[in-house]
């Protein structure tokens, strides 16, 4: 993966991270689950894993994307398998979270290869 590709990746996961702790916000403060501490603290953990993959954190995207799958497990666990549309929208984070899996570390690895292409021509 190159490095543009890898940018590009991570800035989607990010938009899609803000959209989630926004939802998240939204959500809870519309009342519909009834608003706790705990949601604003899912929120901000959000913002805070998806700051750290714009900063092209493997950890982080791992985390995030760990979090949120087991949330929506836990989730449909209590509630029900969500309708479709529920369903297309998990579908559709998992894969920005896993592309972000992907492009951080695909851009750790070509920022590796780089240095050390870089290093052996300079000898």
């Amino acid at each position: 993966m190159s490095i543009e590709e890898a940018r590009r990746h991570v800035r989607n996961a990010c938009v899609a991270g803000v959209i989630s702790a926004g939802i998240t916000v939204v959500v809870s403060v519309g009342g519909l689950f009834g608003f706790t501490l705990w949601e604003l603290f899912d929120a901000v953990f959000i913002l805070g894993l998806t700051y750290g993959i714009w900063k092209f954190s493997r950890i982080c995207a791992v985390v995030l994307l760990a979090y949120f799958v087991t949330g929506r497990i836990m989730m449909w666990a209590q509630n029900g398998m969500p309708g479709s549309m529920g369903l297309l929208v998990a579908v559709v984070f998992i894969y920005f979270y896993g592309q972000a899996v992907r492009a951080t570390f695909g851009y750790h690895k070509s920022r590796r290869s780089s240095t050390a292409a870089e290093q052996s021509g300079s000898s």
